[in-house]
């Protein structure tokens, strides 16, 4: 199974600021895809802000460089490791959702996996959708 590295950059909520304001804040992270497009992400993160404490205790963030060159630097030890012979260690990959359009993804879909994930998120927002589709039996 050959596989190729990346890294990739989500957007995160930090939280609000001392004027109510919301944080958002960058993290980047290792993907590994294979040929299939089935993608895992790897568990360590680094972030674009840094928390901090002042002299009287009020917590904030800041922002900070070097987090995407930081996600650089753990994907050329990856590569690199890869190189050499080396696996991926399962305790730091998490399975993510695959390529779109990949083979992996129109399996998924083919189930109804993603119809299922509409459906929940749905109800977690709080609308009243029943369990009575095939599909719901991801989330049930």
């Amino acid at each position: 199974m050959a596989l190729s590295f990346g890294v990739r950059e989500d957007l995160v909520d930090l939280g609000r600021d001392e004027d109510g304001s919301v944080v958002v804040g960058r993290s980047f992270y290792v993907v590994a895809e294979d040929d299939a497009g089935h993608r895992w992400a790897h568990d360590h993160a680094f972030l674009d802000h840094a928390r901090r404490v002042d002299e009287d205790g009020l917590r904030f963030w800041v922002r900070r460089d070097g987090a995407e060159a930081e996600a650089e630097v753990l994907l050329a030890r990856i590569e690199a490791a890869v190189a050499a012979g080396r696996g991926l260690d399962a305790a730091h990959w998490v399975e993510v959702d695959p390529a779109y359009g990949s083979a992996a993804y129109q399996g998924l879909d083919a189930v109804g996996y993603f119809a299922a994930r509409e459906r929940q998120a749905a109800r977690d927002a709080g609308e009243a959708v029943p369990f009575d589709q095939a599909v719901d039996v991801h989330f049930a």
